[in-house]
């Protein structure tokens, strides 16, 4: 008896047990019902289709507990680095293929380059200096690549905002995020509204930086298209994409991505060979590789400006055409409220003549009951006094 006593628990007892309850064990203990319930009134914007994957998968408190924290934050760009993962994003991006060379390739037309331009000769001056500063090209690092790979990337867009008088700019190690992943990337090349080509950096893994790049590349997709107003959806028909580079330096790749598919311009013709011998031996072959590359960047980079351009041209007359919608919708509008006025008007005389129509019928039909009340009462004194008379004849 005395056991029961003091194993039972009091009121107070209870009341502390609950005050110390975490929220995790208290939504351990929902069910799938529960569970949907208490989601609901944490304002998660949750729509019909997540409410059916839990009641389909079934999941309770203690399912919904268990999933990882790794499960629930998105993934960064840089743990993007193994072969399955590769394999998975040339999936996604529907490469029929599991390796880089499945990739449909693409050619652009180059853009020439003078050897007198003031950009380009300020490159190859910077790539030099920088040859002569570094030890070896063979086992450099990221950062020292990064060297190299900034003074290309400079003096492209330095000559592609000469060619086409647009605003261009370079961000380094600008965040973009998205519904699936998140993370820095080393080069955002952007205009004042779009970004416009992400660049991915490499010490040697092309092959790594490839996956890395189509997940930024994604990312950097959806920022533009959540920028994207509604007079500047430009309609159905609008080809929207966004350029990609991976490349060590001395290994240039480029991507173009879409969401139905991606493609990628590569191979030994988009190589640097960045060494002192070849600066000593033969600058010329140094000059022209780089010169290639910068003609294969610049080229892509102006397409792309004058397409943009193009579309934000036709926007102001899409614009008028949205006013002009406007005011005939709001013409049609006042003439729809005209019509009902006149309709209602007409209405309202009808009724009131047929009100008066009835309160005559009304007037009439209480005269003729006068009427007939009349005739009938001089009819039946007509017939009492018939009466009266025959009955005057017979006495």
């Amino acid at each position: 008896m005395s056991s029961q006593a003091s194993s039972s628990a009091s009121p107070a007892s209870i009341t502390e047990e609950i005050s110390i309850r975490t929220m995790s064990d208290v939504v351990r203990d929902f069910n799938t019902e529960e569970l949907i319930k208490y989601l609901g009134r944490k304002d998660l914007k949750l729509d019909e289709n997540d409410i059916k994957i839990l009641r389909k998968e079934k999941i309770a408190g203690l399912d919904f507990l268990n999933t990882t924290k790794e499960d629930q934050k998105l993934r960064n760009y840089f743990s993007l680095k193994t072969l399955d993962d590769l394999k998975e994003m040339l999936r996604k991006n529907k490469v029929n293929g599991e390796d880089i060379t499945n990739i449909k390739q693409f050619t652009p037309v180059f853009e020439e380059i003078s050897d007198d331009d003031k950009a380009f000769k300020h490159c190859m001056e910077d790539i030099i200096l920088k040859l002569s500063n570094v030890e070896t090209m063979t086992d450099a690092n990221e950062a020292m690549r990064c060297e190299f790979i900034s003074a290309i990337l400079h003096a492209s867009i330095a000559i592609t905002k000469k060619l086409t008088s647009q605003d261009i700019f370079i961000v380094l190690q600008k965040d973009i995020s998205s519904e699936d992943a998140t993370g820095r990337v080393d080069y955002a090349i952007k205009s004042l509204e779009d970004l416009l080509c992400i660049t991915e950096g490499k010490s040697r893994n092309i092959k790594i930086g490839y996956v890395q790049n189509l997940a930024q590349l994604e990312s950097a997709f959806q920022t533009n298209k959540k920028k994207r107003t509604a007079d500047q959806a430009f309609g159905n028909d609008y080809f929207d994409y966004i350029y990609g580079i991976v490349t060590t330096g001395t290994e240039w790749h480029f991507i173009i991505y879409i969401p139905d598919g991606i493609y990628s311009m590569s191979g030994s013709e988009y190589q640097i060979n960045l060494t002192k011998s070849t600066v000593k031996d033969n600058p010329e072959l140094l000059r022209s590789n780089v010169k290639r590359i910068m003609s294969s960047e610049l080229e892509v980079l102006k397409q792309r400006i004058i397409e943009l351009e193009a579309k934000n041209a036709e926007i102001p007359v899409f614009r008028r055409k949205i006013s002009e919608f406007d005011a005939e919708r709001a013409e049609f509008k006042r003439r729809i409220a005209e019509a009902l006025r006149m309709i209602e008007e007409e209405r309202t005389r009808c009724v009131a003549e047929n009100a008066k129509l009835n309160a005559r019928i009304e007037e009439l039909e209480s005269e003729f009951r006068d009427r007939i009340t009349k005739v009938e009462q001089k009819q039946t004194q007509n017939d009492n006094s018939s009466n009266n008379n025959s009955s005057n004849f017979n006495l």
